[in-house]
Order: structure tokens, then sequence, then C-alpha cells
């Protein structure tokens, strides 16, 4: 642990595998750190409890789109992709608009944004 003042912080590694299937096959480690305001070991156990739930996520992830044999069915519908029809046609690049627009407008004026958030945890905290 290295402490900074006003700060804790904490390296982490974690040995994935590659291959699920078997134990001794090629694996990778991943390294983190965790940053913490001094004794404040529930964010530390928070971010560490979120980290390891967003590892899960895009690890499985990848094994299901890169690492299972054509032949293993996969977690989509079997057949051809929806096509859409004329009354629907308009709703991805509407999606698409707006959520780039919204990305401009958040890098532009992000002081709303942070302002809102303020708000948010000192009425989620009691404060």
């Amino acid at each position: 642990m290295i402490r900074i003042p006003g700060l804790e912080l904490t390296d982490h590694t974690f040995t994935v595998p590659l291959d699920h299937s078997r134990d001794d096959g090629p694996a990778i480690e991943v390294f983190a750190r965790e940053a913490v305001a001094a004794g404040r070991w529930d964010l530390a156990l928070w971010g560490i409890l979120t980290s390891i739930v967003a590892v899960y996520y895009y690890l499985r992830l990848v094994v299901v789109m890169y690492m299972q044999p054509e032949s293993a069915p996969g977690p989509g519908p079997a057949g051809p992709p929806h096509r859409p029809d004329d009354a629907t046609a308009w709703t991805a690049p509407a999606t698409i608009l707006v959520a780039a627009a919204g990305i401009v407008l958040i890098g532009l004026f992000p002081e709303t944004l942070l302002q809102q958030s303020a708000l948010s945890i000192r009425a989620l905290l009691g404060k």
C-alpha cells in the first residue's frame, strides 16, 4: 500500500484465463490500482466489486463473440436479421443523432451535468 497525504493507493493483479474450458490454458494478468480517500474503505470495496463485475461482463462478451466454435449456437436468434419496415426505419438514425447531440452538449457544457450529479449525491447521502 502506498500512502500519499489524504490518499491510500493499493495495487491489485488478477489472473484471468483466456480459455475457461482448460485449467492449464493460457492466461493474462490484469493490473489495477485503487486510489481511495484515507479511511474510506467502503469506497474501495465498492470499486473492487464493480470492477470485478465489469471484467466478468466484458470477458464473457469476448468469449461469446470470438472463442466459441462456429457450430456452437450463439446467444442471438437463429435466422436472418430483422429488417425494419418503413414505419420504424427512422428509429436507428434518430437514436444515433440524439446520442451524438448528447455527447456534444455534455462536452461543451459539463458544468450542468456536474451540478446535477452533485445535487443527486447530496440527496442520496442526506446532506
